[in-house]
């Protein structure tokens, strides 16, 4: 009987061990490959690319760059455009994942062209911010206080709206949670945002190979994250964020979005205990919608802004 239990206790030891090795392992290959940059993203990843170069230079022309340290000691990038129209009131505009400030460059202008001056940041790990690892918006959304304050110290009368779109969507909406976000945000406009990053991972992960399960794959990657990245991806939750604030926010979403899928709309508007508004773009695929409706997404959003802003 000694020799059986010896038997069975060596076999259980060995399988802990290759499977704590594939467990780690398959973790540390979805952590490298999908929040791991060497050097921070430069790809063009914009979604209006016919009007990419004309807005591109508009912000070039019409902008100056800013620099900033994170509370971890990294340089964070941005543009700032300066509208002698926008009386101290300020859009802050979030990438998305694998993005740059640059890309966003066609809804500065847009929210520009509505009396804000904007700040078109570049995201840790992107742009010519710095950093190798991308936080998914939960990292991020410190950096985006550190950005508010920083304008603030300028102009201290100034007022903020928050938009993001994508990753930068869930920026925003993890900004819009914190306990400290300063009183002068006054709105947040989140256009595709997952409801958590552990799901995200998952759907992402099951666009590439269908049926895999969330655990233990997922789980293996959060687990590594949690130790090499500070975060895990179960605590990183737009939705509960979203329980947290009380900044008015508009949920914007594509119907024929598969990438962030269209049910996370509901699972955040339902969550959110702040004034709440959301808009659906019908045949709108991800990051689509305002090129696919873009007169209905620019008037709710005008109007959603002016409401808790003033024209």
């Amino acid at each position: 009987m000694k020799k059986i239990l010896k038997t069975i206790l060596i076999v259980y030891l060995v399988l802990y061990v290759i499977g704590s090795c594939c467990f780690f392992g398959i973790g540390n290959i979805i952590y490298n490959i999908a929040l791991v940059r060497d050097t921070p993203s430069q790809a063009d990843n914009s979604v209006f690319s016919g009007a990419m170069t004309e807005n591109r230079t508009w912000l070039s022309e019409n902008s100056e760059e800013m620099h900033i340290s994170s509370d971890d000691g990294l340089s964070l990038h941005g543009y700032l455009a300066k509208n002698p129209l926008s009386d101290s009131r300020y859009a802050v505009v979030c990438h998305g994942y694998s993005s740059k400030a640059t890309d966003m460059s066609y809804f500065a202008k847009c929210l520009y062209d509505m009396g804000f001056s904007v700040l078109a940041v570049d995201a840790r790990a992107h742009g010519k911010s710095g950093g190798n690892l991308i936080g998914m918006g939960y990292l991020e959304k410190r950096d985006i206080i550190l950005w508010i304050n920083e304008i603030a110290k300028a102009d201290p009368g100034a007022e903020f709206i928050l938009y993001g779109l994508s990753m930068g969507a869930a920026t925003v909406l993890f900004t819009s949670g914190e306990a400290d976000l300063p009183s002068s945000v006054k709105a947040v406009v989140s256009d595709c945002a997952y409801s958590r990053v552990y799901e995200q991972i998952g759907c992402t992960i099951r666009g590439y190979i269908p049926f895999i399960p969330d655990f233990p794959i997922v789980d293996s990657a959060s687990v590594v994250c949690e130790m090499r990245g500070g975060y895990s991806f179960r605590d990183a939750s737009c939705t509960e964020a979203v329980r947290k604030s009380s900044t008015p926010t508009l949920f914007i979403h594509g119907n024929a979005d598969t990438f962030v899928p269209f049910y996370m709309l509901d699972t955040l508007y339902t969550a959110a205990a702040c004034p709440k508004e959301k808009l659906i773009i019908s045949g709108a695929g991800h990051a689509q919608c305002a090129a696919t409706d873009p007169e209905l997404y620019w008037s709710t959003i005008r109007n959603f802004i002016y409401k808790h802003t003033g024209e």
